[in-house]
């Protein structure tokens, strides 16, 4: 399985905090208008969508922001804090009210740490100029402003990637998938209402069985400059 390629925690904010300031530079100030349009990535387990991220990411010059990148920033106030930083009020108060939005229509639970989650993926999205990966972000970003992708790819290439990483026997793979499955699936449900393969949840689904890893970040890429034809890539 591709593992996530993101820089330092540290690296990965300082670089993605330059973009939006650039943004903001070369952009008409309006409080309401949010930053430029992201990518958020909902996956099959092991059907190599961190590596469709990586590759979206690198043609974009976004940051790419995978499950360990959102969980450690939803568990540290400081690395958090610093996804506002260069705010001003009047724009903060913006993503505060797209927030309250997201977890009015949205989010399905009360639980604190998903909470927090929901918060670092919608400031990510709101702001922009961001691969997100996992954790719900095709359901907490709305369409308007990003480009909703689902990762899928036949069983058996899963199993077989499964039993590479873990070194295990296919028939425990096979298992070991299911579990996984089932795992991700009462996550979602639980946490946003959703059942992960609902094709009306995305803009595009890719399948990297047939396409692979290249074809298929190649796929959604196109998508996104169609959807979004003005977005250029970022600086910096």
């Amino acid at each position: 399985m591709a593992r996530e390629q993101t820089p330092g925690i540290d690296a990965l904010i300082e670089r993605q905090v330059t973009r939006w300031r650039l943004e903001q530079l070369r952009s008409a100030p309006n409080v309401d208008r949010p930053g430029p349009p992201c990518v958020a990535i909902s996956r099959l387990p092991f059907s190599a969508g961190a590596g469709v991220a990586e590759r979206m990411a690198a043609a974009l010059d976004y940051g790419l922001f995978g499950r360990e990148a959102v969980e450690r920033l939803s568990g540290d106030a400081g690395h958090a804090g610093a996804l506002v930083a260069g705010l001003d009020e009047r724009r903060r108060s913006a993503i505060d009210r797209f927030l309250v939005e997201v977890f009015r229509s949205r989010v399905a639970t009360e639980d604190e740490s998903v909470a927090r989650v929901v918060r670092v993926i919608g400031t990510i999205g709101r702001r922009g100029a961001a691969v997100i990966m996992g954790r719900g972000a095709p359901y907490v970003l709305g369409a308007e402003q990003t480009l909703r992708v689902l990762v899928v790819g036949a069983t058996a290439d899963r199993v077989a990637r499964l039993a590479a990483d873990r070194n295990l026997p296919a028939p425990a793979a096979a298992k070991e998938l299911a579990h996984d499955e089932q795992t991700r699936t009462d996550f979602l449900r639980t946490h946003f209402g959703v059942t992960q393969t609902d094709p009306t949840l995305y803009d595009v689904v890719v399948n990297t069985s047939t396409l692979g890893v290249d074809g298929a970040a190649a796929v959604a890429l196109e998508a996104f400059r169609r959807r979004f034809p003005d977005a250029r890539a970022t600086a910096g």
